[in-house]
């Protein structure tokens, strides 16, 4: 399922349909941008958080708060730094989230945390750290108000890293607790949660130097951060890696994340259920045309496991990855994805409160050397119908002054206007992703359209090694 949208498609429908799925980007044109986390409330308005590139050329984590269109209500950004970079947000409690990632302040690198309202209003912000290096990779708030942050510390007297834990109050932001843990070797938290008992679950990774591989552990603590066991998955040589884990309604840990096998190089999609003991209940690992890195995984209460991350690339015929959406409903599986013509690549899921579901990550569809934030708003957990156009992706035009597409809209033919005299490739795609013509053309040359269909396409010109995306509105009738 390939499907974009300009912003003219949204100009011309969103006042006609009701919006309960769509596609959208953010972030400024022609630089990076790219989605981390996602957090859905229950008047059906979501809170994103990824990183921006500032007019100044300098990376800023980005929050910002975005209506059941997907129109953006209030923004903020984490520049008093020297540089702030976003890796996690997550729930507080349901009037407020928590951010979390590293700032550059000087020269030493710092984990920063921030509590946000659902409104806007900074509650606080912090960085903890060492005199070394450190960086934050994810947060979680427990039921007494406190936050958990981990990430890496870089060793005082080694240029080994440990894990690092920090125990947060959650009002003010003051750190009440910090444990460091050295599992191995270049050790980073990379995930935490809590569970329940009063415990906190930690999935982590070790780099081995002897064979250049990643060894991945799940951890339990209590809320004394007193290690309760630890569990790494095993089989033969094979190189796993944990991204997050979660706790399901039978008390067990769901660790996902991805396995690169031994004799292989393609990375497969791999998850597992640890008992409450420690011991392995199963795990599952799959050929590598699905999922091919699992980053986050939700579980609802029918013990319904629901996972994001991007396909395979260069699989499903359409030469690149998209947003995946794999179920996991008591052993039987469904696999969904939703994604433009380019790389796309999801991060973060939640339940949205009208039965459906959000995912954010990063789409590389609109421009070279582009990529923007991507959110994808699903009905039923699963259903993204393009023949509804309630879904849109409203994005700013990639066009430069000197490479124009007219008249637009055209009636049966169009012509391209380029600053070249050698020929260039032009490619149109429908709605569906589609390529409905491909040809070599001159600048200015006439293209004949005539037996399309009425509507909205995409043209992507391609010139040297540089490409420009550019919609056609064709109107015959």
């Amino acid at each position: 399922m390939k499907v974009f949208f300009s912003i003219i498609t949204f100009l011309l429908i969103s006042s006609t349909f009701a919006q309960n799925a769509f596609i959208r980007t953010y972030g400024n044109p022609g630089t990076f941008n790219e989605g981390k986390g996602i957090v859905a409330f229950e008047d059906t308005t979501y809170i994103l958080a990824g990183n921006r590139e500032t007019f100044g050329g300098v990376s800023s984590a980005w929050l910002f708060k975005v209506n059941s269109s997907g129109n953006i209500v209030w923004e903020r950004y984490f520049d008093s730094y020297n540089l702030s970079n976003c890796e996690n947000l997550s729930r507080h409690d349901d009037t407020s989230v928590v951010i979390c990632g590293t700032v550059l302040q000087g020269t030493d690198y710092n984990i920063f945390a921030a509590r946000v309202s659902a409104s806007g209003n900074l509650l606080w912000e912090k960085t903890f750290g060492t005199p070394e290096w450190d960086q934050g990779f994810c947060a979680t708030s427990d039921k007494y108000g406190n936050v958990w942050l981990t990430g890496y510390a870089l060793g005082n007297d080694t240029a080994n890293q440990d894990i690092i834990i920090y125990k947060i109050d959650g009002a003010t932001g003051d750190s009440l607790l910090c444990k460091r843990i050295d599992g191995g070797y270049d050790d980073k938290g990379v995930y935490i949660d809590t569970t329940y008992g009063d415990n906190l679950v930690l999935a982590s990774n070790s780099h081995i130097q002897s064979n250049d591989s990643t060894i991945s552990r799940i951890w339990r603590f209590d809320f004394n951060l007193d290690t309760i066991w630890t569990f790494s998955p095993v089989r033969d040589s094979a190189d796993f890696t944990i991204n997050s884990c979660l706790t399901d309604t039978l008390h067990r840990i769901l660790a996902v994340g991805s396995m690169l096998p031994d004799t292989g190089i393609a990375y497969r999609m791999w998850y597992g259920c640890i008992n409450s003991d420690g011991s392995n209940a199963w795990d599952i690992i799959f050929p590598p045309w699905y999922l091919q890195n699992i980053k986050r995984a939700i579980v609802d209460s029918l013990n319904r496991y629901f996972m994001t991350g991007s396909t395979f690339s260069y699989y499903f015929g359409y030469g690149n990855s998209d947003v995946g959406h794999w179920i996991d409903s008591a052993g039987s599986a469904y696999y969904y994805y939703y994604g433009g013509l380019q790389e796309d690549e999801g991060a973060d899921l939640d339940f949205a409160a009208d039965g459906g579901m959000v995912f954010i990550g990063t789409t590389k569809s609109y421009g070279p050397g582009v990529t923007n934030i991507f959110l994808v708003k699903v009905t039923g957990y699963t259903v993204y119908n393009e023949s509804d156009y309630a879904h849109f992706t409203p994005m700013p035009e990639h066009q430069k002054k000197d490479i124009v597409v007219y008249p637009n809209p055209a009636r049966g033919e169009f012509r391209i206007n380029f600053q070249s005299q050698d020929k260039a490739l032009a490619q149109i795609f429908n709605l569906q992703g589609e390529e409905v013509f491909n040809s070599s053309i001159y600048a200015n040359e006439p293209i004949s359209i005539s037996n399309l269909s009425d509507g909205l396409y995409m043209i992507r010109v391609t010139l040297s090694d540089t490409f420009y995306i550019l919609p056609l509105l064709l109107q015959n009738k």
